[in-house]
């Protein structure tokens, strides 16, 4: 387990970076105007027991949990591989990473998630059964002669 460091940053901003292998790193003094930003983080688990908070970035993260009650604004991915995130926000951006997973419950349905570059699974907590989504990362474009405008569409790969 290697130390990395968490730090509040001019009251702004909480830095969590450079940690290997703990599985315990609990931030709870984050306030609802402050964001997260989770950086460089390799087999760990993260909680923010905040009850709100504004949001979340997660960059160069590694098989990771992260667990949170509520991000008021987005929750980032990028560059990371690997990772599981349970929380409500109303948007979820993953760009450029793999693997990643969201467990989101019922009240999330309206939630926006927006991806590029990215394998996503959403998985929602309804019932007794969960139920595993995995967002389309492969498009086909093509030329609609009637309306005469390209169409992009997830590609359809039956089995």
């Amino acid at each position: 387990m290697s130390t990395g460091k968490t730090e509040c940053q001019q009251g702004k901003r909480w830095n969590v970076e450079g940690y290997k292998g703990n599985k315990e790193i609990k931030l709870d003094k984050v306030e609802r105007t402050q964001v997260v930003y989770l950086y460089n983080l390799q087999d760990c688990v993260v909680e923010i027991t905040a009850e709100k908070f504004a949001s979340i970035s997660i960059d160069k993260v590694v098989r990771t949990g992260i667990k949170f009650t509520k991000a008021i604004g987005s929750v980032e991915v990028v560059n990371s591989n690997k990772v599981q995130i349970q929380g409500s926000s109303p948007s979820y951006n993953v760009d450029k990473s793999d693997g990643i997973t969201l467990y989101l419950t019922p009240t999330e349905k309206d939630s926006q998630i927006v991806t590029s570059k990215a394998e996503v699974n959403i998985v929602l907590l309804e019932g007794d059964e969960p139920k595993e989504t995995p967002i389309p990362s492969q498009f086909i474009t093509k030329y609609d002669t009637k309306t005469n405008t390209w169409v992009t569409v997830p590609t359809d790969h039956a089995g």
